[in-house]
């Protein structure tokens, strides 16, 4: 309820002397009441008066008054509201607890003229004729109906205040839609319940006698029915089995409670709004209590069940056997039948409240709320047929002792997964909604995009409900009957998302402090539902002797982190409600401050100053401790207006292990900002959950903060938006005034298309205006274009603009000058530069001075500048025609990775390839044709036949030649030599041909011993030399003649003669014993000198003519070192 307005007493009617008591219905003359309600309602009610100024002195002042039926004041309030006509409007204040009943109404002033006489007045505050004091009064009764909507005028005095910003939100798909029907039974070993009647265990302690009272103690605040549906009928939609059509489950209206308490049958917060069935339970009953015998047993039915003659009605006789007669069951006794009950509410895992709504035979019984079934006792059945039985007495049961057969029905949560389909939405904040007559029951939203023609959008009705403020509207969270919503931070679902939102700090009357550190008093955070259902645990650790005993003028703190405090509005009402539990383990904690003599917990809110209300200052959770001196415990940062802002409540409890309760506090904000709120533990440890902050809504006061949220259409994106906001009551009367915004700029969502029956029969345009960009075309055959695009043959003839289409071919297409038909895909800049892809007829066609298709990384085929390269694996065809290839054919030619060879076989003997190259460089073929061109200085040129043997040609440059033929006998015999000493015996000079750097000597030699057995060695020296530079260059000179650089070896032939042979003989050819020599590059195309020295060498014995070495046959070759030695195919010689 609103934070209440106070009336005084004035007895108008009592306090002065009048010239007159007008009781005209609209006091004509005088006050003039121009609207006077039929009766007054819950909330701003009010009358207007047009006071006749010619008879009331000027500037003297009105009394209105009003009380009720008790002759308690009704608070009025005349508004600083003026209407046209001068007209004014009076405000009445009617509260839920103002005595219903005929009130009376009150109007006096002071009037100057009345019977013809002018009437004395003064303006001397101590005298009677003062212009304040009045002497005429106007009374007129009313009836007052607290409780009844309110349909007075809708008057504001203040325009509301407006916020709009976008909010652009993601579709959450459920991946559960279906398969969300749940149950849970008691088949687990040790599951029972049992179900009491709820005992209030809150109240307040605060002092009444001081407080204004605004009505009569005889209201009463009504109390509303619990809407409940009975989803049991729809569990095959719920779990998808029912196919697309959907009914909707019957509502029942239910009024109060049973405790339900559950063992081994753990509880959970899904089951909140499901269903529990408990069959056959046992309860306690009267003896003689009427029975039948069902299962063998005697058991208790409802006393409706019994006919007019003591008789089990008929059409309960279904599975039972005859009745049991007027028995004392055992006690308990078992209860036949199926209940139904509603879980309304859990409050832990092993308690919830629970209604009965449905089960028994016959509707009368379903009690719609609390559990209670009427037994009868001592039932005397009428002896004589169609009499009447006489009931000795009947006996309301009101508790289930025990039940072990039962099951929870109930509705998972969903699961959902965040999607690419986002949707733009108004967040729009309205606050000041609070008018200063009236009650608004909704607000009518409306926006009209700039240059729009026409009228404005309606985009609905909101009704104006309590909205919770605790939120993160950068998360959402979902349910299967409202969709998704912004998180509500407040509810508790584990330890992570507590340290997520708030915060814990510890205070000692001056400082809050962290309570990471050591020797501070601290709060560890648990999650606990034990005891409280989505349960915050604040267990306490003192700094202290003991960490379970506080000291004088310590608390903890817990409140929310700064990223989630709320915005509060000026002179808005905000109702806090949370769920209050005491751990197990409670006994063990104290205090040593003695003014604090209950397990305590302070509420402050910070950040914006507020107002109270004195009922809600002092709470109490069960029972009580007296405390001395409560003003010593809220001194220095603990008085309001200090550290922890201003206190809007306390709780207190004695030591109850387990107890909880549901807790309402109440404060209005006195200023517009962000708020905190602080819980702060002064004694003992506390659990806590279900918070949330509400602006208030009270029948027939308006709540003066709303939040609503608007979806935008995409078609209104990214312009400038004007918002129109309607106030009507809950006849649908619109106040007069209208809130209006300007300017709204959107960026919008996204347009999201699924399904399959989506059709575009015109043209969409992806561009920033109509006809450009790209079209979208579902016409005669569907398409893509750029627009404008008017065919090939326009565009390669340049007859229209370059483009390119897709087409589906369903259906001939004409575009310009071209028909197309099948599949298509074509791209145009010219006639010479397209890309045309067709089906009907069949082609692709890519004309281009530029293409790449592939990766550079694995394979491509690319082409630019006239060139093109070709890469594979193991192919590379390069952009100046090098071809690298390890596999394929060519012209018959087989690649492979080591050998080019052709597919033709060679004729016996050979066998082979016709024609082979190998990687290590051997070439071999049957018929082979090499040739050269070659231009000389200043020639022309000239082709070279090199090699052709398919006519037997071989014909070549420097490929070898003989430079010394020598066929004399050389001979040294009858001389030993040393092992260093040779003798020259001949020498050869020759010039050297540009390219001839090489140098090989076959000879044959021979050593021979022919007169004893010792060894014989003997070698032949060959070395060279060139002519010393100048020699040759035409200088005349002496020092030149026939001089030679110094001698280098080319080689040595050995041999020896051993064991009594007489000789040594070698014959030295071609690759078999040959000396060959690489020349320095200074040697080529220079004169050469080449000597031949023998050595004769005994190692014992004399010497002999028959002892000798002799070299006939000596052939001397000039050639290139390509030739390589015979005896080594392919062998290159090796680096000069």
């Amino acid at each position: 309820m609103a934070i209440r307005k106070i009336a005084f007493k004035q007895n108008l009617i009592e306090e002065y002397d009048y010239l007159t008591i007008d009781e005209q219905p609209f006091s004509d003359g005088f006050f003039n009441i121009v609207d006077f309600p039929e009766k007054l309602k819950a909330g701003k009610n009010l009358f207007k008066i047009r006071t006749n100024t010619q008879v009331f002195v000027d500037n003297s002042l009105l009394h209105i008054e009003a009380v009720d039926f008790n002759g308690n004041p009704i608070y009025v309030e005349p508004l600083q509201y003026i209407e046209k006509d001068g007209t004014r409007v009076i405000s009445l204040y009617i509260y839920p607890d103002t005595s219903p009943g005929l009130a009376q109404i009150y109007i006096a002033g002071r009037l100057e003229f009345f019977g013809g006489q002018r009437i004395p007045f003064n303006r001397d505050f101590n005298s009677n004729i003062h212009t304040d004091i009045p002497n005429v009064i106007w009374q007129r009764s009313i009836p007052v109906a607290p409780t009844a909507p309110n349909d007075s005028e809708i008057i504001f005095v203040e325009q509301p205040s407006l916020t709009i910003s976008e909010v652009v939100q993601p579709y959450l798909q459920p991946v559960n839609i279906f398969n969300v029907f749940a149950e849970q039974t008691s088949s687990q070993a040790g599951a029972t319940l049992i179900i009491d009647p709820i005992i209030t265990t809150i109240g307040n302690t605060q002092d009444t006698a001081n407080q204004a009272q605004q009505g009569g103690t005889s209201a009463a605040t009504p109390t509303f029915a619990t809407q409940f549906f009975d989803f049991s009928g729809n569990q095959e939609q719920l779990n998808g089995t029912g196919g697309s059509q959907m009914v909707n489950p019957p509502l029942n209206s239910l009024n109060g409670d049973s405790l339900l308490t559950t063992t081994n049958f753990p509880l959970k917060s899904d089951m909140e709004g499901g269903i529990l069935e408990i069959r056959d339970p046992f309860i306690s009953v009267p003896g003689q209590t009427a029975t039948v015998i069902y299962k063998g047993v005697a058991s208790v039915i409802p006393s409706s069940q019994l006919d007019n003659a003591g008789q089990t009605l008929g059409e309960t006789l279904a599975g039972l056997s005859l009745p049991g007669g007027n028995v004392t069951p055992p006690s308990p006794a078992r209860l036949s039948g199926s209940m139904k009950f509603a879980i309304t509410s859990v409050l832990s895992s092993t308690q919830a409240r629970i209604a009965q709504y449905g089960g028994f035979h016959n509707e009368a019984d379903n009690a719609f709320g609390p559990f209670a079934v009427r037994t009868a006792q001592n039932v005397v059945p009428s002896a004589v047929p169609f009499g009447l039985a006489t009931v000795g007495s009947l006996t309301d049961i009101d508790k289930i002792d025990s039940a072990t057969d039962f099951t929870a029905s109930f509705i998972q949560p969903m699961s959902v997964v965040f999607t690419e389909n986002s949707s733009s939405f108004a967040d729009i904040i309205i606050a000041n909604t609070e008018p200063e007559t009236g009650d608004v029951y909704r607000i009518k939203t409306l926006y009209k995009p700039s240059g729009f023609f026409g009228d404005f959008i309606d985009l609905g009705d909101t009704i104006l409900e309590r909205q919770n403020i605790l939120i993160d509207t950068a998360s959402l969270e979902t349910s299967i009957t409202i969709g998704s919503a912004y998180e509500r931070f407040g509810n508790f679902e584990s330890l992570q998302e507590i340290e997520k939102y708030w915060e814990t700090s510890s205070f000692d009357g001056n400082t809050i402090n962290s309570t990471g550190g050591a020797n501070v008093n601290k709060i560890n955070l648990a999650y606990n539902e034990d005891i409280l259902i989505g349960g915050g645990e604040l267990t306490m650790e003192w700094a202290g002797a003991s960490d379970k005993e506080a000291p004088v003028n310590a608390s903890s703190v817990f409140n929310i982190q700064k990223k989630y405090r709320p915005k509060v509005f000026k002179n808005t009402t905000y109702i806090l409600n949370f769920q209050v539990g005491l751990p197990n383990n409670i006994a063990e904690y104290s205090t040593l401050d003695s003014n604090i003599t209950n397990n305590r917990m302070d509420v402050y809110i910070s950040g914006s100053t507020v107002t109270t209300e004195p009922q809600f200052l002092n709470i109490t959770v069960g029972d009580t401790n007296p405390e001395p001196n409560e003003l010593a415990t809220l001194t220095e940062g603990y008085a309001n207006g200090k550290q922890l802002g201003n206190r809007i409540g306390t709780i207190r409890s004695k030591d109850a292990p387990g107890l909880k309760a549901s807790v309402t506090m109440q404060f209005r904000a006195d200023q517009t900002g962000e708020m905190d709120i602080k819980f702060v533990t002064r004694k003992g440890s506390w659990l806590i959950g279900e918070i949330e902050i509400l602006a208030d809504k009270q029948t027939g006061f308006s709540p003066n903060y709303v939040r609503v949220f608007k979806r935008i259409p995409t078609e209104h994106l990214k312009t400038p938006l004007t918002f129109k906001f309607q106030y009507f009551d809950f006849r649908g009367n619109k106040a007069d005034l209208e809130t209006v915004a300007y300017g709204a700029i959107f960026n919008g969502g996204n347009l999201y298309v699924q399904g399959n029956n989506n059709l575009i029969t015109g043209s969409t345009y992806v561009a920033s205006a109509v006809g450009t960009g790209i079209e979208m075309s579902g016409g005669k055959s569907g398409y893509l274009r750029s627009t404008k695009y008017e065919g090939f043959i326009s565009a390669s003839e340049g007859k229209g603009p370059a483009g390119w289409l897709m087409w589906s071919g369903s259906s001939a297409l004409k575009i310009g000058a071209d028909t197309y038909e099948g599949v298509g895909l074509e791209l145009i800049a010219n006639s010479e530069s397209f890309f045309r892809y067709r089906s009907t007829p069949s082609e692709v066609i890519i004309k281009t001075d530029k293409f790449f298709l592939g990766s550079e990384a694995t394979q491509f085929v690319s082409g630019a500048n006239g060139n093109i390269e070709i890469s594979s694996s193991f192919f590379h065809l390069t952009t100046d025609g090098n071809i690298k290839a390890q596999g394929g054919t060519i012209g018959g030619t087989t690649i492979s990775s080591t050998t080019l060879q052709s597919t033709e076989t060679l004729a016996a003997p050979d066998g082979g390839p016709a024609f082979q190259i190998n990687s290590d460089g051997i070439i071999s073929g049957s018929d082979l044709f090499v040739r050269q061109v070659f231009e000389p200085a200043g020639g022309s040129a000239t082709q070279f036949v090199l090699v052709d043997t398919t006519t037997g040609k071989l014909i070549g440059r420097n490929i070898g030649r003989q430079v010394v033929q020598d066929t004399t006998e050389y001979e040294r015999k009858n001389v030993s030599d040393g092992a260093s000493t040779y003798t020259t015996v001949a020498t050869y000079v020759f010039s050297l041909m540009p390219y001839e750097d090489t140098i090989i000597v076959n000879a044959d030699t021979q050593a021979q011993n022919s007169v004893d057995t010792t060894t014989q060695l003997g070698k032949a020296r060959f070395q060279y030399a060139r002519a010393v530079t100048g020699s040759y260059g035409g200088a005349s000179s002496t020092e030149k003649y026939d001089e030679w650089e110094s001698l280098a070896d080319i080689g040595t032939y050995s041999q020896a003669v051993t064991s009594g042979e007489s000789y040594d003989s070698r014959s030295g050819g071609p690759g078999n014993n040959e000396l060959k020599k690489l020349l320095p590059d200074a040697s080529l195309a220079t004169k050469m000198k080449i000597e031949l020295q023998l050595q004769n060498r005994n190692t014992s014995g004399g010497t002999s003519n028959s002892k000798a070495v002799r070299i006939k046959n000596i052939s001397i070759i000039a050639t290139s070192a390509f030739a390589g030695d015979f005896s080594t195919p392919g062998e290159l010689a090796p680096s000069r």
